[in-house]
Formats: structure tokens, C-alpha cells, sequence
């Protein structure tokens, strides 16, 4: 596993999969999102897992 600052939209597909699937994509950026800093732990390359410290 490797983690890795990444930008807010690369989260959305993350976020958009675990925590609202019935929603639009665009539903899963949250307010201020452009603020805060984000990390991602990646497998094989792959983003697996998302967090936004604001």
C-alpha cells in the first residue's frame, strides 16, 4: 500500500462508490472540498481508500 497526496476530485470516484452509489457522481463533492488537503492509499496502483483533512 502507498499513500499519496491527491487532489479533491480524485476522490469523487471513491466517495461516490462507498458512500452515496445511488447518487450522482457529482453529489460527492462535498462543500469546501477545494480547501482541504486529501491523501489516498493506493494498491497496485489503484486508489482504494480516500481522506480529506479540512
Amino acid at each position: 500500500m502507498d499513500i499519496r497526496s491527491i487532489n479533491w476530485q480524485q476522490t469523487i470516484a471513491v466517495r461516490h462508490q462507498v458512500l452515496w452509489p445511488s447518487k450522482p457522481p457529482a453529489f460527492s463533492q462535498v462543500e469546501h472540498d477545494e480547501l482541504g488537503v486529501h491523501f489516498g492509499a493506493f494498491v497496485d496502483d489503484k486508489l482504494v481508500c480516500c481522506i480529506g483533512v479540512y
